[in-house]
């Protein structure tokens, strides 16, 4: 029988699902069967999942998915602190037992995980979303659209970049010697970086001061003695904070000489 027929059929139907999540390089691939099923010369390992239904309705940006496994799942280890740096996606494939069709169910991104007694939620977004959304416009604003070193920024970003090692962390504090030789908040706005375990870790910098660069979120899996790579961060103006920091003007978005007086409103004399 066919997947559709098998997939309408009161009787004969035997569903399994196969999961497979991507993080850069790494993959993690359950199926919801009892054994492990091999698929595409890869093994989906069994795994007590569960998940929501899909809503079918016409709005495919709403249909999105929540699977709830057993909180030691290797999968879930990169959201114990926050969201891993890099996207994790998911694919869905549904097959029936003794039937080789396989039919992609659902594709998107996990973006975040909710933990409870024993178990872990993955709540994930649909492909589609990022498909319907608008793409970004450039305004009449004085500060620069730009994102830093971007294409249309145009910094290298390596030729910023200074290298130091570990000496202390406290919390969300990071602290190397390389970073002393830098003025107070030279790095905010930018962010920290170091390998992981299996892939590169990134985190927002929200201030820095001497030897001491502050994060937006833990630092995971960086420990006292290890190599990091700090980048500084702009401010999206034409001062000593953006453009002139890396002697990038010349591509400067913004309009920074909007008059501030509006001629509308000025007094007549």
């Amino acid at each position: 029988m066919t997947y559709a027929a098998l997939e309408t059929s009161k009787a004969s139907g035997s569903p399994v699902e196969l999961y497979e999540f991507r993080r850069g390089g790494d993959f993690w691939r359950y199926t919801s069967a009892a054994v492990a099923i091999a698929f595409q010369s890869k093994t989906y390992e069994p795994l007590a999942l569960d998940r929501t239904s899909l809503d079918m309705s016409g709005e495919m940006g709403r249909a999105n998915l929540s699977v709830t496994m057993p909180r030691d799942a290797p999968v879930a280890d990169g959201f114990r602190v926050s969201p891993p740096s890099d996207v994790m996606t998911l694919a869905v494939y549904r097959q029936h037992v003794g039937d080789s069709e396989y039919v992609v169910v659902w594709l998107g991104r996990v973006l975040n995980a909710a933990w409870s007694a024993g178990q872990v939620e993955l709540h994930c977004e649909p492909v589609y979303t990022s498909l319907k959304r608008n793409g970004l416009r450039r305004h009449y604003q004085r500060s620069c659209p730009h994102t830093l070193y971007s294409t249309d920024c145009g910094v290298t970003q390596d030729t910023y970049r200074v290298n130091g090692t570990v000496t202390a962390i406290s919390g969300l504090d990071v602290d190397a010697a390389a970073f002393a030789a830098f003025a107070a908040d030279y790095f905010k706005g930018g962010f920290l970086e170091w390998d992981g375990p299996a892939n590169t870790e990134r985190r927002m910098i929200l201030s820095s001061s001497g030897t001491t660069v502050s994060l937006a979120a833990a630092p995971l899996n960086l420990v006292g003695g290890q190599s990091v790579r700090a980048y500084p961060g702009c401010d999206h103006s034409l001062g000593a904070g953006g453009c002139a920091k890396f002697s990038n003007t010349v591509n400067y978005g913004g309009f920074p000489y909007i008059p501030l007086k509006n001629p509308f409103n000025a007094a007549i004399y």
